[in-house]
């Protein structure tokens, strides 16, 4: 093979990838609004579904370590919002209790969804198998240590992102594995 060769089959390779991408542009914007509620409906199932059997996933906690082959299953449904309002967003669930073992919690339960301004907190947390609101908390009602409180951070800084088009486990593993 010539140089000349080379150069005209690698623009012609370049160009056949700038068509694909063309093409996988324009198929996601086609499929965007029918897939984003897909999205949605599974993301309001799966929290429905963990919030109902919460006392299942608790008890059997120790299956999603991260020594496990299940600890990186993304929990995409619950936010926490930190200072700045910076959103830890696609939690694994490895992460998740982690940050409750670290003491994310509220008289002892596990908070679920976050929010912290300047002024006040704001959470839901799980209480007896059930959903329950606390507003307007100060830092003293919560007492985090300094390290969970260090650990948030970092999260909601180096937070993964993932798109329609990522592949990840959801709860549909997780409800594999608490069935057997």
């Amino acid at each position: 093979m010539t140089l000349e060769q080379y150069r005209q089959v690698l623009n012609a390779l370049n160009d056949q990838i700038k068509t694909l991408e063309i093409e996988r542009k324009t198929f996601i914007e086609q499929h965007k609004e029918i897939i984003d509620k897909q999205i949605e409906k599974r993301k309001k199932e799966d929290r429905k579904w963990f919030l109902n059997n919460f006392d299942v996933f608790w008890a059997n906690r120790y299956k999603f370590h991260k020594d496990t082959s299940n600890g990186d299953i993304i929990i995409d449904f619950l936010f926490v919002y930190t200072y700045g309002q910076h959103c830890i967003t696609d939690i694994t669930v490895n992460d998740l209790i982690t940050l409750w073992n670290l003491g994310f919690t509220y008289q002892g339960y596990p908070i679920i969804e976050y929010t912290y301004n300047r002024v006040v907190h704001h959470l839901f947390y799980i209480r007896n198998g059930k959903v329950e609101e606390a507003r307007g908390l100060t830092p003293e009602n919560l007492r985090f240590s300094p390290l969970l409180l260090g650990v948030l951070e970092y999260m909601s800084t180096h937070r993964r992102v993932f798109s329609i088009c990522d592949e990840y486990k959801t709860i549909k593993v997780m409800r594999e594995v608490l069935s057997n």
